[in-house]
């Protein structure tokens, strides 16, 4: 905010209409023709500035420029000090010079921000906010000033964390990802390691057949402890141990990392706890608002970034197995450590609008009673209510072959076995005006537990209630067609609108599953027929974007 050659005065003697006409020409507060003519200094907040002497400058300007500025300068008492052991001036002039200008705040501009390093010297010229009401230390703030005042630093604390480019948002707070990146990963493997057992980053071979391949991430969703506890705003780790290991190894090697761990999070307890609140005061107060330009992610997938890694193996060699006619590995008990590459990074491939609220239907009790499970806060209707909602239309869904812990899933659940393909298909949002009868249960996003409830209505999440099979009678057909009356049908549709005979015969020719499958080219006309049940694949879950209207139980 000023140049180099410029002296940090460091008294208000020194603060003289020659330095301020310098220091102002600079930050572009005057042009090159403006001076600063004269200046008187008021000494204000006497008694509440304790780390620095607060003063108004009443400026004579010889043209345009403004009447009043105000000057922080060190001070020279006891609290001078403290103030050096705490950083405290260097903080807030980086604070001014670095991070006001793009916050979402609104802070005072500062035209000069500037301390001299390594000692307490520094100086801030600052725009006049004195004509706005300012509140008493003493006599404190009300509660809605004081709601407003969180809110906005919960804001500034979330737009903080972008800051840190380095670390994903989107599978954990960035303050909390950079904490376990840089904390928590390299003491487990300096302390684990140092008790005699090799640890590391958990290995996914991208070729089991091959390790010099390199190894692969990716997503946790929330089914796995992992996934969960950070769409609960918290650090999250998990410890296996290799199946091949002896009894005793597996053991002791567990105990060190339990041991480690409890010693980092007693060193770092302060530090957790601060960041843990601060995720908390983030989600809060991002769900008081609807906003369609901040996005929630809920799918990643490897970006491809890597690294060189120092994998541990045993030397292996292929071999066509006479058990299962499949390529195999045998490993020997030769050691060996390979550099592999490792990816290191998601990137989000999927991403919602957060809503102010979810709406649930009173009859899908089991629904609610997951919500409730989960210790979310829930709201009911009072009364009957009809609105306007963003919902989905979803189409293309299936389920893998086999039940999934006592449900019929709409994901490939991955532990063992033959994998059938399975996915919700895909949902596209629609607007309607929908009836909710009383009793239904609306979820506000203004709480700490809301991306758990995102992931889980929201019905392409990986692990929605919708993915779980809970929606699935969503996707019954009750009416169906005989062919023999669709042929007659069709050809009546075709004959009436020649648009629809254009559109036909255009998926026949560009479509050549559709013209060899005698049963979609007949659900092709029924679909456009009346007959169509038109709420088929319709998302019963609403999101709204206000509660205004919304009759709400008190």
């Amino acid at each position: 905010m000023t140049t180099a050659s410029q002296t940090i005065p460091t008294t208000v003697d020194a603060l003289t209409a020659d330095w301020l006409t310098t220091a102002l020409r600079d930050a572009g507060t005057i042009d090159s023709a403006t001076s600063v003519r004269a200046v008187r200094a008021e000494q204000i907040a006497e008694g509440v500035g304790f780390f620095s002497y607060v003063y108004r400058l009443h400026l004579d300007v010889d043209g345009s420029g403004p009447s009043t500025l105000v000057a922080k300068l060190p001070i020279d008492n006891a609290y001078l000090q403290f103030a050096e052991a705490t950083g405290a001036y260097a903080r807030e002039v980086r604070f001014y010079a670095d991070v006001a200008p793009t916050a979402p705040l609104t802070a005072a501009r500062a035209h000069v921000a500037r301390q001299t390093e390594g000692t307490t010297d520094f100086v801030l010229i600052l725009d006049d906010l004195g004509a706005l009401d300012a509140a008493d230390h003493l006599d404190g703030l009300t509660f809605e000033r004081v709601e407003r005042v969180i809110d906005a630093f919960a804001e500034f604390h979330a737009w903080g964390w972008n800051l840190c480019p380095e670390v994903t948002r989107a599978s954990v707070f960035p303050a909390l990802a950079e904490w376990k990146r840089s904390g928590l990963a390299p003491f487990l493997e300096r302390s684990v390691g140092a008790a005699g057992h090799v640890v590391g980053p958990y290995v996914s071979l991208k070729d089991d057949t091959d390790p010099s391949k390199g190894m692969t991430i990716g997503q946790d969703p929330p089914r796995f402890s992992t996934g969960y506890v950070n769409v609960q705003n918290r650090p999250a780790v998990l410890l296996e141990t290799h199946m091949l290991k002896d009894y005793r190894t597996r053991v002791l090697g567990s105990y060190e990392f339990l041991r480690a761990i409890l010693e980092i999070a007693n060193r770092d307890a302060r530090r957790l706890i601060e960041m843990n609140r601060a995720a908390d005061a983030a989600t809060i107060a991002a769900g008081r608002r609807a906003d369609a330009g901040t996005k929630q992610p809920l799918r990643l997938e490897s970006d491809g970034t890597t690294e060189p890694y120092a994998f541990h193996g045993f030397r292996s060699s292929v071999k066509r197995s006479d058990i299962s006619g499949a390529p195999t590995v045998e490993y020997t008990k030769e050691p060996i450590e390979i550099t592999v590459p490792r990816e290191t990074s998601l990137k989000i491939t999927l991403a919602v609008a957060q809503p102010l609220a979810y709406i649930v239907p009173a009859q899908w009790t089991q629904v609610i009673d997951v919500l409730q499970a989960h210790g979310l806060r829930l709201r009911r209707t009072a009364r009957a209510w009809e609105g306007e909602i963003e919902t989905y239309r979803c189409e293309g869904a299936s389920w893998h072959a086999r039940p999934f812990e006592g449900r019929q899933v709409l994901f490939v659940p991955g532990e063992g076995g033959t994998r059938t393909p399975a996915s919700p298909g895909t949902c596209v949002p629609v607007h309607e005006r929908r009836l909710f009868p009383a009793g239904s249960v609306v979820v506000p996003m203004d709480q700490r537990a809301a991306r758990v409830a995102i992931h889980l209505l929201e019905p392409q999440a990986p692990d929605s209630l919708l993915a779980w099979g809970f929606f699935n009678a969503i996707f019954e057909r009750k009416e169906y067609a005989e062919p023999y009356v669709m042929e007659t049908v069709a050809r009546d549709m075709l004959a009436k609108d020649p648009s629809l005979k254009d559109e036909f015969e255009k998926r026949l020719r560009e479509d050549a599953d559709f013209d060899a499958s005698p049963d979609a080219r007949l659900e092709f006309f029924y679909r456009r027929s009346p007959w169509w049940d038109p709420r088929l694949g319709v998302y019963p879950v609403g999101r709204l974007a206000t509660l205004e209207g919304v009759p709400l139980v008190r």
